[in-house]
C-alpha cells in the first residue's frame, strides 16, 4: 500500500463501480474512492454496491495505512415520493461511516445538513458550478467541497480555488459529456431517460446527417490531463477525480497507477508514453485536455469515429497471404500476443473493424513464422477476418485489447466477510455478592445512530474468587473481546469487582450473548426510529396546502426585447411579468421601449445560464440603474442580488426542484418564485403545486435546450474556423437529423452550442389539467433562437387560448 502523502499533495479520487473496482483503486494508490448504491446514483448502470458491501468496503478502506476515504454518491435529483427512501439511504451511509456524501439535489443537501450535521457534503458536478459565485453559494449551504464543471480553464479553476474557502475538486480523466453536467436534457426529452436521474442513454454519441455528411458532431474525446495534473495541484485543487464507475477494475487500476506516479514524480516521459499506450488498450477514445488551456478547443470532438479506439501501434504496410488466409503486414510499436484485440480505421465508417488476433506471424527473410508473440518494432503479419472489407496500405492499426496489459495490474481483494462496522463500544461490568451480575455499554457510532446506552440485568450467579480479582478481570476481558467479529469492537472494559467475585466460563459467555442480543435489539429500535423520523422530515409539508384553481397569471420570457414589438396594450395587460435575458438587454433602447409599454415594474432581468466571467461586472450597470427584479439560472449571484433594497429574486428550471425540501430550501433563501422542471412528471408537479400554488411557474411552452455546451459543434463538423470574439453564426440555426433521436437544431453561442429539439416543449393543450392541478402561474419562453415579433405574438395568443399544438 502507498505511503502517506506529503502535505499539500491533492487527493487522488478514483471511481468504484463495484467492490472489485474499489479494491483495485486502493491497491494502486488512490487516496479515496467514490461509489454508489443501486438507487439515486448518477451511474445507475454501474454494478454499484449493496448496503452490506458499502459497510464492508468502508471498514476495509479505513483499516488501511494510511487510512483511505470513501464517498457515497447520492447525486441525482430526488422526486417527492422517493425522498423518504433516499433519506434512509443517507442514514445508512452515515451509520456505515462514509467520509462524505456527494449530492446534486438541494432537498437532499438540506436533509443531510440538518439531520447529520457532522457528515461532510460534497456538491456534485451535476450542480453545474462554473464560477466563483456559484461555488460560494454551495459553501454557504454547508458543502465542504465543490466539484467544478469540466469545462473550466486552469485559470478559472485557480480563481475559484483561491476564493471559495472550501475544497475544490476537478475531473482529470475519463468520459466527457457534451453538455455542462446537470444541464443536459437530451436523453430525458428525446427518450424519457434522464441523465439527471442516472439513466442517460447517451444520444450525444449518435450519428447525425449534417451538411458535411454523416458525422458524430457531439461525440467528445476522452479527458486526459496526464502530465498537467501537477498544474492543477499548484492551482489549489484539493482533489483530482477520475471518471469511470462503469469501467472495469483493470481500467481503474491502470488509470490510478498512471496518475499516482505522475503526482508522486515517478513518471519520466518515456515511462509515461509506455503507460499511456497500455492504458489506451483497456478503454480510450482519442484524448483531449478539453479547455484546460483556454475556452476554445475545436479539436475536442471525434466526429468521425465513436467508441473505444485503443492504442495506435502503426499502420498497414501491405497486404499479404498467410497460411490462415488474407492478411496484413505491419510493424507494431507495442508487443503483440495471440488473442490480443486489434482495430483498423475504415474510411467512411463510424466504427473501426475490430477482431481478435487468432493467427500471428513474425516475418523473417520474407518467410512467415507462426508465433505466440511479436516484440515491438519487429515486422509482423496477421490474418484478417474472413468477412473483412477490402483493406489497403496506410490504414491506421490499433491495439484494442492486450493480454500483456491485462497481466500488468494484478491486485488482491480482502476476504469477504472480514470487515464490518466495528462499532467501538465501552463496556462496564459490575459484580456483587448475592446479586445478579450486570453490565452497561455505551456504543459510539459515526454520525448515524449516535450514542446508545444499554443496561442488562442478569441472573448469572457470582461466586468468591479463589485466584483473586485479577482472574475474574481476565475472564471478563476474554469473554467480551469476542463481540461478534465485524459488528462491534471492544474499545474499553471497566470491571467493578470490589468483593473479588467470579463467574463460571459458560456464564461469562451467556452474559456476553444475552448482552449482545439486547444491544442489537436496542440499536434496531433506534435505527427504526431514526428512519421513521427521516421519513417524516422528508414528507412533512413546508407550507399549508394552497388552494387549487384560480385565474392564470401569465409570464413571458424572451432573449430579445424586440420579439415583443408586436404586442398590443391588451397583451401586456394580460402579462404578469416580462422576463428579459441580459443578452437581449444589451439593446438598451429596445429594453427601455419595452419597459415603457409593459410597465417597468413588470420587467425581470435574467442572468445567463452560463456566466464564466466576473459576475459583478455583468450586473453592476443594471444594479446602478435600479433594476431589482431578477431571474437566476442557479444559485450564483443570489447573495449579491438579495442584498439590494427591494430585491425580488426568482430561480429558473435550470436549477431543478423535484421535492418539497428543495422548494423549501430555496424559499428560505429568499426566492419569491420557483420554476417547475420540464423533465419532471405530472404527478410530481401535482405534489409541488398542491403545496406551493403561488410559488411555481409552470413552463407551458419552450424550446428546451437539449444541450448547453461550451463546445462548438459547427467547428467540429468543419463549418466554422473560429477566431471571432462574437460568433459569426450566432442566431443562425442549423438543422441536423439524428439517426435515432430525430431532428434537432443547432444554435451557435459564442464558440459554444445550444441544441434544441425539432418541436418545442408545449403544454398549451393541457391548460385545463394545469388549472385543476393548482397551477396559477404559467410561463411562455421564447428563447434560444430568434423570434420575429409577429411569430412571438401568434404563439402568445394561441398559448393563452389553448390552441397551440402539443409538444
Amino acid at each position: 500500500m502507498s505511503p502517506p502523502r506529503p502535505a499539500g499533495t491533492p487527493e487522488l479520487l478514483a471511481p468504484a463501480g463495484g467492490p472489485e473496482a474499489g479494491h483495485a483503486a486502493l491497491a494502486y494508490g488512490a487516496d479515496a474512492v467514490y461509489l454508489g448504491l443501486a438507487n439515486y446514483s448518477a451511474r445507475a448502470g454501474a454494478i454499484n454496491f449493496t448496503p452490506g458491501q458499502l459497510i464492508e468496503f468502508t471498514a476495509w478502506a479505513h483499516s488501511l495505512a494510511p487510512r483511505r476515504r470513501v464517498y457515497l454518491a447520492l447525486n441525482t435529483l430526488i422526486k417527492q415520493n422517493e425522498l423518504a427512501d433516499a433519506a434512509k439511504a443517507a442514514a445508512m451511509a452515515a451509520d456505515a461511516g462514509v467520509d462524505a456524501i456527494i449530492v446534486q439535489d438541494l432537498g437532499m443537501l438540506r436533509l443531510i445538513r440538518e439531520r447529520f450535521p457532522d457528515l461532510p457534503i460534497h456538491a456534485s458536478t451535476q450542480m453545474a458550478i462554473h464560477n466563483l459565485a456559484g461555488a460560494r453559494e454551495v459553501a454557504a449551504l454547508g458543502c465542504g467541497r465543490v466539484t467544478l464543471a469540466r469545462e473550466l480553464t486552469l485559470a478559472e479553476v485557480a480563481t475559484i480555488a483561491a476564493g471559495v474557502g472550501i475544497e475544490v475538486e476537478v475531473f482529470i480523466h475519463g468520459t466527457l459529456c457534451y453538455s455542462y453536467s446537470g444541464l443536459c436534457f437530451f436523453s430525458s426529452l428525446a427518450g424519457g431517460r434522464s441523465g439527471n436521474r442516472g439513466r442517460c442513454a447517451y444520444p450525444c454519441r449518435e450519428a447525425a446527417i449534417t451538411p458535411a455528411g454523416r458525422l458524430h458532431p457531439f461525440s467528445l474525446k476522452d479527458l486526459a490531463i496526464g502530465e498537467r495534473a501537477p498544474d492543477l495541484a499548484r492551482a489549489g485543487v484539493a482533489s483530482l477525480k477520475i471518471e469511470g464507475r462503469k469501467k472495469s477494475p483493470l481500467y481503474v487500476a491502470a488509470t490510478v497507477d498512471y496518475y499516482r506516479k505522475i503526482l508522486d514524480g515517478k513518471m519520466p516521459p518515456d515511462a509515461r508514453q509506455a503507460a499511456e499506450a497500455g492504458l489506451k488498450t483497456i478503454f480510450a477514445r482519442p484524448w483531449t485536455k478539453f479547455f484546460l488551456d483556454g475556452k476554445r478547443n475545436p479539436d475536442a470532438a471525434d466526429p468521425e469515429t465513436v467508441g473505444h479506439r485503443g492504442s495506435r501501434i502503426g499502420q498497414i504496410k501491405g497486404l499479404i497471404r498467410t497460411p490462415a488466409g488474407p492478411g496484413i503486414r505491419f510493424r507494431p510499436s507495442m508487443r503483440l500476443e495471440r488473442h490480443d484485440g486489434c482495430q483498423i480505421d475504415l474510411p467512411g465508417q463510424s466504427r473501426p473493424l475490430g477482431f481478435a488476433i487468432d493467427h500471428l506471424y513474425l516475418i523473417r527473410n520474407r518467410r512467415l513464422e507462426p508465433v505466440f508473440a511479436v516484440p515491438a518494432g519487429e515486422e509482423a503479419a496477421l490474418a484478417a477476418p474472413a468477412d473483412a472489407p477490402k483493406l489497403r496500405p496506410g490504414l491506421p492499426l490499433y491495439l484494442s485489447s492486450s493480454q500483456a496489459v491485462k497481466r500488468a495490474w494484478p491486485f488482491a481483494s480482502p476476504k469477504p466477510g472480514k470487515f464490518g462496522l466495528g462499532r467501538p463500544i465501552d463496556v462496564e461490568i459490575s459484580l456483587s455478592a448475592g446479586e445478579a451480575a450486570g453490565g452497561t455499554a455505551r456504543v459510539v457510532c459515526r454520525g448515524g445512530i449516535g450514542e446508545t446506552t444499554f443496561t442488562l440485568e442478569t441472573d448469572v450467579p457470582a461466586f468468591p474468587a479463589r485466584d483473586g480479582e485479577w482472574a475474574a478481570a481476565a475472564a471478563a476481558r476474554q469473554a467480551f473481546s469476542r463481540l461478534g467479529g465485524k459488528r462491534f469492537a471492544l474499545a474499553s472494559l471497566r470491571f467493578n469487582n470490589p468483593r473479588a467475585l467470579f463467574l463460571r466460563p459458560g456464564d461469562w459467555n451467556r452474559l456476553r450473548r444475552d448482552w449482545l442480543a439486547g444491544l442489537e435489539r436496542e440499536l434496531a429500535k433506534k435505527a427504526t426510529a431514526i428512519a421513521d423520523d427521516l421519513a417524516n422530515c422528508a414528507t412533512a409539508r413546508e407550507a399549508a396546502p394552497g388552494q387549487s384553481g384560480g385565474e392564470f397569471r401569465w409570464s413571458i420570457f424572451v432573449d430579445d426585447p424586440t420579439s415583443l414589438d408586436g404586442f398590443a396594450a391588451a397583451d401586456f395587460a394580460a402579462c404578469a411579468e416580462v422576463i428579459v435575458g441580459l443578452e437581449g438587454a444589451e439593446k438598451p433602447e429596445a429594453l427601455n421601449r419595452l419597459a415603457s409599454r409593459a410597465g417597468r415594474d413588470k420587467i425581470r432581468l435574467a442572468l445567463p445560464v452560463i456566466q464564466r466571467g466576473d459576475l459583478e461586472s455583468l450586473i453592476a450597470p443594471w444594479v446602478k440603474n435600479a433594476w431589482r427584479r431578477w431571474l437566476l439560472p442557479g444559485l450564483a449571484g443570489r447573495e449579491r442580488l438579495a442584498a439590494l433594497a427591494g430585491a425580488d429574486l426568482a430561480v429558473d428550471w435550470t436549477l431543478p426542484i423535484l421535492n418539497r425540501l428543495a422548494a423549501g430550501q430555496l424559499a428560505g433563501l429568499g426566492f419569491s418564485r420557483l420554476t417547475l422542471s420540464p423533465e419532471d412528471d405530472g404527478e410530481n408537479w401535482l405534489e409541488l403545486l398542491r403545496e406551493f400554488p403561488d410559488k411555481f411557474w409552470a413552463p407551458v411552452y419552450s424550446e428546451i435546450p437539449l444541450f448547453i455546451s461550451a463546445a462548438c459543434a459547427q467547428a467540429h463538423i468543419g463549418l466554422c474556423q473560429g477566431g471571432s470574439v462574437r460568433c459569426p453564426h450566432r442566431g443562425t440555426g442549423l438543422e441536423l437529423k439524428m439517426e435515432k433521436s430525430g431532428g434537432i437544431r443547432l444554435w451557435p453561442q459564442s464558440c459554444g452550442s445550444v441544441v434544441t429539439g425539432e418541436r418545442p416543449f408545449s403544454l398549451a393543450g393541457r391548460l385545463g389539467w394545469l388549472r385543476g392541478a393548482g397551477c396559477r402561474r404559467p410561463r411562455l419562453d421564447l428563447r434560444w433562437r430568434p423570434y420575429a415579433s409577429d411569430e412571438a405574438l401568434g404563439i402568445w395568443r394561441r398559448a393563452r387560448a389553448g390552441t397551440l399544438p402539443p409538444g
